[in-house]
């Protein structure tokens, strides 16, 4: 969880550390960030594939 919070803060987006606090919290509900991501814009879109991978 640790790597998590740490991977997430070194990107330096709010947005984006409110999510890994939020997946902290959903465990294992990676997919549906996932599909968020990949619409917040082409930049994302490598956050949302690694999170689809992560999940179930």
């Amino acid at each position: 969880m640790l790597q998590h919070s740490t991977f997430w803060g070194v990107l330096k987006f709010s947005e984006l550390e409110v999510f890994g606090f939020v997946l902290h919290e959903l465990g294992s509900e990676f997919e549906a960030f996932g599909f968020i991501l990949l619409e917040l814009g082409p930049e994302f879109e490598a956050f949302g594939f690694i999170l689809l991978e992560l999940g179930p």
